[in-house]
């Protein structure tokens, strides 16, 4: 059977290896263009705009200003993109957006196209609620309220417009039963919905164990517990603070080391606590630690979770949206908790715990379910079904 041509909506440009849908289709550009394996998946296209000396000092008064700030993310989120790199749609089967409002902007570019049209968010949550949780903090409570009916707006026109939606897995979708319009419009048409679980490379290191510990002074004995991610709300960041400051006075052998940009919840002040900022190399870190912790108040199929089992390093998890996927698998090394207190009841018992584990069970696990390779084929038998 010949397979259904799909059209990426994400410019080469923006494809970075980082988390959330940029680094997930990184991963998948990355590897069609190193095989002959698949040749169905094409990408929009570099970007042709180049910042120049107007558009840079735009960008300073858009973070630095609020007013403007606002009034140019209004006009951003309302506006349609009518650009399209010289491509022509009808070449392909399917366009398969990553976010609500890349699907919002398009909408006029897509209104002829006769072929499918596929989502996937990768929102944690629906867009509008994420953002009203998370990013709102700089404007007034009117501002505020466009914004998020703006956001509203465009998810709710996104998930409408849609053929199909594509979630990881089932588990994923319970973020967004809890707003009304999805649960009671969208969740309703089963056929509207496909699942196919994320995959991702195999990941190496760049620096062994002992050579992180002693760039930051942690003794081979030490217990070392490690965080990727963003410092905000939804990530659980707040939790993981109240976790560590509680571990770290109880126990003089333990320390936390934590990767990514400071804001807008900022660090832990304590001594064992390790911020190292962004980071091009975080899987070292994971490796060298004992404990990978991941406590993300709702999440979509956490990216890190995946890499932190190509590591094989031991996981805690809350219970929650895709983390729940990973209950069903065997021997794997992942600890569920419930809350804080639950979490730190556990990471102390894991702490005198003496006996080892065997990091291969996890990075087996990962090499038979998780890889790019078996996500593009999962992928493919699956939108070649799609009518």
């Amino acid at each position: 059977m010949k397979k259904k041509k799909v059209l990426m909506w994400m410019s080469v440009s923006n494809l970075k290896p980082i988390g959330g849908p940029s680094g997930y289709l990184y991963n998948i550009y990355d590897y069609v263009n190193k095989t002959d394996e698949i040749t169905n998946i094409d990408f929009l296209p570099p970007s042709k705009n180049k910042p120049n000396f107007i558009s840079k000092v735009i960008s300073f008064l858009v973070q630095n200003f609020s007013l403007i700030r606002f009034w140019s993310l209004k006009t951003h989120l309302l506006k349609k993109n009518n650009v399209l790199f010289d491509i022509d749609l009808s070449c392909y089967d399917i366009i398969h957006f990553h976010d609500t409002i890349s699907l919002f902007m398009a909408r006029d570019l897509i209104d002829n196209f006769n072929g499918l049209i596929l989502l996937t968010s990768h929102s944690p949550q629906p867009l509008h609620l994420e953002y009203m949780e998370n990013e709102c903090s700089s404007f007034t409570t009117n501002q505020t309220k466009t914004l998020i009916n703006i956001l509203e707006l465009i998810d709710k026109f996104s998930f409408l417009r849609a053929d199909y939606v594509m979630f990881p897995c089932e588990e994923a979708k319970d973020p967004y039963k809890k707003w009304s319009f999805f649960d009671k419009t969208i969740n309703i048409k089963e056929d509207k919905f496909f699942y196919c679980p994320t995959g991702t490379k195999d990941f190496f290191m760049v620096d062994n164990r002992d050579k992180i510990r002693r760039k930051y002074n942690i003794g081979n004995k030490d217990f070392l517990i490690s965080y990727v991610g963003r410092h905000n709300l939804i990530k659980g960041y707040d939790n993981l603070k109240i976790i560590g400051k509680k571990i770290l006075n109880q126990h003089n052998n333990v320390y936390f080391i934590v990767a990514g940009k400071e804001g807008p919840i900022k660090r832990l002040n304590h001594k064992r606590w390790i911020e190292v900022g962004y980071t091009n190399d975080p899987h070292s870190l994971i490796n060298a630690s004992d404990l990978f912790i991941l406590p993300n108040k709702q999440t979509f199929f956490d990216l890190i979770l995946l890499e932190v089992l190509s590591i094989g390093t031991k996981i805690m998890a809350t219970y929650t949206g895709g983390n729940k996927f990973f209950k069903k698998f065997e021997n794997i090394n992942l600890i569920y908790y419930k809350n804080t207190n639950d979490a730190i009841r556990k990471i102390n018992s894991l702490i005198t715990d003496e006996s080892s584990y065997d990091k291969k069970i996890n990075r087996e696990i990962f090499k038979t379910n998780f890889t790019t390779s078996k996500f593009l084929l999962n992928y493919n038998n699956v939108i070649n079904t799609l009518k």
